[in-house]
């Protein structure tokens, strides 16, 4: 709508031409300052507002605004300079041209009084004492952004230098769009990045604590085999926690293998009709040694037998999976619930918990390779942060999905696994339930003569034949396995020597030492830090807090011989 009807004036003298000449080069230069602002400036909203102010300068016009298209296409007031708010509220919606119309052209108003095209915004123009306007396209990257308006209090002919001169200046304010777009961008995928690069590490270094747990346990049992060759029951009992760590090991490897297979397509289901109750059964066993470790309080119930077609391997997988996640993530004696029902065409199954909760702003990732909520210290939940992620890649092909929820932060947890279903029906029993309250731990060393040794580790099985192996050495030991009991059972035992590993549950081993070391009837007690972690800044950390030595999981019963010897 460029209005052609204003009087133009008929003024050709040399002083006129002189005049305007200056004025073109006046306002070149006002564009060349503007282009050098525009580079400095550190926000959008910068650059609006320097671009506003080059225009009213250079054209002395008395209200400018920059407006631009949100991601539903309505154009919205980013800056304005004179206009009040009723006027943005009236205009804001107003774009006179279409979404699609990147070769938009400037469009002008030069007597709002009597321009017929603007009959709609006629009132509110005139309520804010705009007489003449322009609105020119602001472009980027080949696509419509916004507008760039410019009015005047006063009936006003815009010359083609004005309107060169608006255009260049919306051009500045959409590359500083499209540039701070793509530094946005480019900032976006940076955190991405950073962000998996520090999941990879943290990874690798949950893998060698992982991975060095089982193994420190398997090194004290066989070195107590040889030790105690003669004892049969030794024997058996360091046999068994060879088998129990070397099958956890096991686990640990094969969810990593998984990864791979599953990331590389290599995984092929092998479906087959199966019982829901027996897959639940084998599930629930695989489970069970970490359910009742922790003395977790589990509750199963089933519909009428149900036939599903699925690979049972791997519908086992999931189910222990979630359960064994269930049980690291609840505070011991906590209760788990595993409950299945059929809705419609589908099987849902939901793994519900009293525990830890998650976070809000973890929820939406918390199927991520290599997520878990809590990289502290402690690790008595122990795990990969792949269980889920290997959970969900199975439930999708099975052609289901799964979901988490939760109430936040200590408030439980609980996920949704909803597959197809094919069943059939016979006449068992509605429901199954069942109830299996925890299991107690191993007891305490038997007392014998030589130092008194304190061991601290929530590991049991390390725990158990680290004792023995010091029992064999003629010393008096006592167990824990938590950071609470260890300062109080330091204070009751009033040991000579605490083996104390530092990734505790509930009060980790660097606070349970700073304790120890304020008593002063501990003041004699040495302390050696036994971990996972062997780095040097692990060891100085253990050194600044108290511990006269640093042990690296799996311990050498000869370095630690070594260290106990007299003198």
């Amino acid at each position: 709508m460029v209005d052609e009807s204003a009087p133009v004036g008929s003024e050709t003298s040399p002083a006129v031409a002189k005049a305007g000449g200056r004025r073109h080069v006046d306002r070149l230069q006002a564009l060349c300052q503007l282009v050098g602002v525009i580079g400095r400036a550190g926000s959008l909203a910068e650059v609006n507002e320097k671009a506003m102010g080059c225009l009213q300068r250079a054209l002395g016009a008395d209200r400018t605004a920059v407006l631009i298209l949100d991601a539903a296409g309505v154009v919205r007031f980013a800056a304005s300079r004179g206009l009040s708010d009723e006027y943005r509220v009236a205009l804001e919606s107003h774009f006179p041209w279409s979404g699609s119309e990147a070769d938009a052209s400037p469009l002008v108003v030069s007597a709002v009084a009597t321009e017929p095209s603007i009959e709609a915004y006629r009132t509110a123009l005139l309520s804010e004492g705009i007489a003449a306007l322009a609105f020119v396209p602001i472009r980027g990257s080949g696509e419509l952004l916004g507008e760039l308006m410019v009015t005047f209090d006063r009936p006003h002919r815009f010359d083609p230098d004005e309107i060169d001169l608006a255009t260049a200046v919306a051009h500045q304010i959409g590359s500083a769009i499209v540039s701070r777009r793509e530094q946005g961008e480019v900032e976006r995928l940076r955190r991405e990045l950073d962000d998996k690069d520090r999941g990879r590490d943290e990874f690798l270094a949950m893998l060698a604590h992982e991975l060095r747990n089982p193994l420190s346990p398997i090194l004290t049992a066989l070195q107590l085999m040889r030790l105690r060759g003669a004892d049969a029951m030794a024997v058996e009992r360091a046999r068994c926690v060879v088998e129990r760590q070397v099958h956890h090991l096991s686990r640990l490897i094969d969810d990593l293998l998984d990864v791979s297979r599953i990331t590389r397509g290599k995984i092929q289901l092998r479906r087959e009709p199966v019982e829901l109750a027996s897959v639940v059964a084998r599930a629930v066993e695989t489970a069970r040694p970490v359910i009742d470790a922790r003395r977790h309080e589990l509750s199963v119930s089933l519909p009428a037998a149900v036939r599903i077609e699925a690979d049972p391997l791997r519908l086992e997988q999931i189910l222990s999976n979630l359960l064994s996640n269930a049980a690291r993530y609840t505070e011991p004696a906590g209760t788990i619930g595993l409950h299945a029902e059929r809705q419609g065409d589908s099987l849902v199954i939901r793994v519900k918990d009293s525990g830890m909760g998650i976070p809000t702003a973890l929820l939406s990732r918390v199927f991520d390779l290599f997520r878990q909520g809590d990289r502290s210290l402690d690790r008595a939940q122990g795990g990969l942060g792949i269980g889920l992620t290997l959970v969900r890649s199975l439930v999708e092909m099975h052609g289901g999905s799964i979901r988490a929820a939760s109430a936040g932060e200590g408030r439980g947890s609980e996920f949704v696994v909803e597959l197809p279903l094919r069943v059939e029906r016979d006449q068992t029993p509605a429901v199954r339930d069942e109830t299996s309250p925890g299991q107690t731990g191993p007891s305490q060393a038997t007392t014998r003569s030589g130092r008194r040794i304190l061991v601290v580790d929530d590991n049991i099985d390390a725990a158990t034949t680290l004792a023995e192996a010091l029992e064999t050495w003629g010393h008096s030991v006592k167990i824990v396995y938590d950071g609470t009991s260890a300062i109080e059972a330091a204070l009751d035992y009033r040991p000579d020597l605490v083996l104390l590993d530092l990734g505790l549950p509930g009060v980790d081993g660097y606070e349970v030492a700073k304790r120890l070391k304020a008593s002063e009837d501990l003041s004699r007690t040495v302390l050696i830090a036994v971990s996972g972690y062997g780095k040097d800044a692990d060891r100085r950390h253990s050194r600044e807090v108290g511990f006269a030595h640093h042990l690296v999981k799996p311990i050498d019963l000869g370095v630690l011989e070594s260290l106990l010897a007299p003198g």
